[in-house]
């Protein structure tokens, strides 16, 4: 069923009306192999739908789904859809408002989905809860297809920021991440910094619009160059090392088809030489049939000389019954016919010897022929065809390796040549990447040592003013302590000459009431009179009492003055301390600088040592090729030398003292005479 035919049927199922855009984007899915949807406003049950569509249909690579605002209910289905599609390769989110737990759903289809390789989610609201972005974080570093990510407008902080830069650095598919215009900071910079440490895949990172200083967003942009020109020298060398293979391949595939065609046309000469000897063994099979039966002939001769001695034998046993008969009668005749006997026996064992002797010959004459015929397999194996064959051959097989040699030393010079116009080329561009490098770290050390300056005289001044300040609290100490002192020594001789003087008037005084005593109206008026001297001294009293707390007031106005100097000097060193911390951390950019230039120069090096070891590569394996043309060439002397010394063996074996006889054929089969 066509997406447009499922659209159709659930519609009718659920009684409604199929909307035009619907069926206009599924009608176009055919001819584009795209399902564009956006700025399409659809309910969640339409979208659960098209999750189904893009479940069943194989013919959709491409999904736009921008500025739709998917509701939750519609999305989950549709991401769990994506998320078992093995056909989609590029998907639009933009602009959906996707947040919390659809952000969830999100992260389980990227750890799902197996084909996907361009995700956009512009104007979203991923970063809202860090917790859930955590959990997309997750499925994007299992991820292993997908290479363009856009996540701009987002709403992602330094807490996102932390599971981001776990997740690039586990992950080892993507190319190009868009993470403008979020509010990522300054912590969030330097965690992204630090992910190009293990990520040597990772090619482009933007970063504009997120709170992060010009000379860390510009580290993190060279960091992506490095990474850039990497991936473009390795996709080069796999270039070139794919072209050398196929070369190599093709070389190796004409040799096998040279040598195959040699193998056939030996083959086939060495058929041809078979059959020569097959039809020649032939007639040697024939000549030993006749041997053979001139053997049979030979051996029922035997048998019938054999016969005859058993006859004879059983004539001479009737003859000695018959002389056993006759022993006295016939003596002298016995005596004459075992002289006959013996002369008789004498005879057959002469035959016997002779026959045995005839025997021997013929068996000798039976090895002399089985190794003529051995010869004449060894003899017929090496004739002049197949020397001159194997010259001609020879000749053929020296002007193609000379062709080929001319050939493979063209090349080898030309690849010699291209990859040292290419060596020198990156030579220059890396002399010319270091050059800038160190220009810049230059200019950047001159800033941070005029900056480390400047810090170092505005601590000096720091310094200075605090021994400024010390100098001048210790004076004020010293004066208030000597204005307190006086103050003291004051109070105490002014009552000690009051105390004096009241000891004197009281022992007026009891002098007084001692005549008081004795004058009774003058001691009432006395007593008055001593009253208000009392009252008056209260009086007088009081006052060093007022000084008294006035001098006590003043020197807790002194306390507080103080409290409030060394509060002022806390405060001068907490801002010494941050200025110290700042030039430590300067210090640490520095460094970090100077380690860059570091990794710098040691990416120049790798680059170089990947160079000479291509090189040396590519030298082995000019070596290896002339090795198996060497060998090759062994290989052919080898088998030259061999027919050489079978040619030589033939031509030795060929001598006047051969004799010729013909078959039935006509044809002359030389064969050596025995000895």
């Amino acid at each position: 069923m066509s997406a447009e035919e499922i659209y159709d049927q659930a519609c009718k199922s659920s009684k409604i009306e199929p909307q035009k855009e619907v069926t206009a984007a599924l009608n176009a899915i055919p001819v584009s192999g795209e399902l564009d949807l956006s700025s399409t406003n659809l309910n969640a049950w339409t979208w659960q739908i098209i999750g189904k569509i893009i479940s069943t249909c194989n013919e959709i690579r491409k999904v736009n789904f921008s500025n739709c605002l998917i509701p939750p209910r519609g999305l989950v289905p549709l991401l769990t859809a994506l998320g078992q599609s093995t056909q989609i390769q590029s998907l639009d989110l933009r602009g959906n408002n996707i947040q919390t737990t659809s952000v969830t759903h999100l992260g389980r289809m990227l750890r799902h989905n197996i084909s996907l390789t361009r995700l956009t989610l512009e104007w979203n609201s991923l970063g809202v809860f860090p917790d859930t972005f955590v959990t997309f974080c997750d499925g994007l570093a299992v991820n292993q297809t997908l290479q363009v990510l856009d996540l701009r407008n987002n709403q992602l902080s330094s807490e996102c920021a932390i599971s981001l830069s776990n997740c690039l650095m586990r992950n080892k598919a993507l190319r190009t991440v868009d993470l403008r215009w979020n509010n990522l900071g300054w912590k969030g910079g330097q965690l992204l910094h630090t992910v190009f440490n293990s990520n040597q895949i990772l090619t482009k990172l933007k970063l504009q619009g997120n709170c992060i200083p010009l000379e860390l967003t510009m580290a993190i942009e060279r960091c992506a160059e490095h990474n850039a020109t990497r991936a473009n020298i390795l996709q080069e060398c796999a270039a070139r090392t794919d072209l050398l293979a196929r070369q190599l391949k093709k070389a190796d595939e004409e040799r096998c088809r040279e040598i195959q065609g040699l193998s056939k046309q030996s083959d086939e000469k060495m058929h041809q030489i078979i059959k020569a000897s097959d039809a020649r063994v032939n007639q040697m099979e024939i000549l030993l049939a006749e041997k053979d039966t001139r053997l049979a002939e030979q051996a029922d001769q035997l048998k019938k000389l054999e016969s005859e001695l058993n006859a004879s034998l059983e004539r001479n046993q009737q003859m000695v019954d018959q002389l056993k008969e006759r022993d006295e009668s016939y003596q002298d005749l016995l005596q004459r016919s075992r002289m006959e006997v013996e002369d008789i026996s004498q005879a057959l064992a002469k035959k016997e010897e002779s026959l045995s002797d005839t025997i021997l010959e013929l068996k000798g004459k039976l090895n002399a022929e089985q190794k003529r015929r051995g010869a004449l397999e060894i003899v017929n194996q090496s004739q002049a065809e197949e020397v001159s064959r194997l010259e001609t051959e020879v000749l053929q097989l020296k002007e193609k390796m000379n062709r080929a040699r001319r050939l493979h030393d063209e090349l080898l010079q030309k690849e010699q040549e291209s990859h040292k116009e290419i060596v020198a080329g990156l030579e220059k561009e890396c002399e010319a990447r270091m050059n800038k490098i160190i220009s810049e770290t230059n200019l950047q050390r001159s800033n941070l040592r005029l900056q480390i300056q400047d810090l170092e005289r505005t601590v000096e001044e720091h310094e200075r003013t605090k021994l400024e300040l010390n100098a001048a609290l210790t004076r004020e100490r010293a004066r208030r302590e000597e204005e307190v002192a006086i103050a003291i020594q004051e109070t105490r001789t002014r009552e000690s000459c009051r105390t004096t003087q009241l000891e004197e008037k009281l022992s007026a005084l009891r002098e007084e009431k001692v005549s008081l005593e004795k004058q009774l109206a003058v001691a009432h008026a006395s007593v008055l009179q001593v009253q208000q001297q009392n009252n008056s001294l209260i009086a007088e009293m009081a006052e060093p009492q007022r000084k008294l707390s006035q001098i006590h007031e003043e020197l807790s106005s002194e306390r507080l003055i103080s409290q409030r100097l060394r509060q002022e000097l806390a405060d001068e060193t907490t801002r010494f301390q941050a200025k110290k911390m700042e030039a430590e951390r300067l210090q640490a950019e520095v460094e970090k600088l100077h380690e860059q230039l570091n990794e710098a120069v040691r990416s120049k090096q790798e680059i170089k040592r990947e160079q000479e070891q291509e090189r040396e590569r590519l030298l082995a394996l000019m070596d290896q090729r002339d090795k198996e043309i060497q060998s090759i060439r062994a290989e052919e002397m080898e088998r030259a030398g061999v027919l050489y010394s079978a040619f030589n063996k033939y031509l030795g074996s060929l001598s006047p003292s051969t004799t010729k006889f013909f078959d039935n054929e006509g044809s002359d089969v030389v064969v050596p005479r025995v000895s």
